[in-house]
């Protein structure tokens, strides 16, 4: 166990996290396709796991960052 910054211990399941995502697709046409997704970081209380690509800044130590995202795939 860590000491941490206030009174007691910090353990190593603190700094874990877990992560889940849930996405769609819809068919417009043969050739164009709408998604659409969410996904959401659970971090434990020390730790401060932030999206690989395109991160969002300044994930504090417990928080739990989301993102959510629409678009339109065509191909040509």
């Amino acid at each position: 166990k860590r000491k941490g910054a206030g009174s007691g211990s910090i353990s190593d399941a603190d700094y874990k996290a877990n992560q889940w995502s849930l996405s769609g697709t819809y068919d417009l046409s043969k050739r164009t396709q709408a998604y659409a997704f969410y996904t959401r970081i659970d971090n434990k209380n020390a730790a401060k796991i932030n999206f690989d690509s395109n991160g969002i800044t300044g994930v504090a130590a417990g928080s739990n960052p989301t993102a959510f995202g629409i678009g339109l795939s065509h191909k040509f």
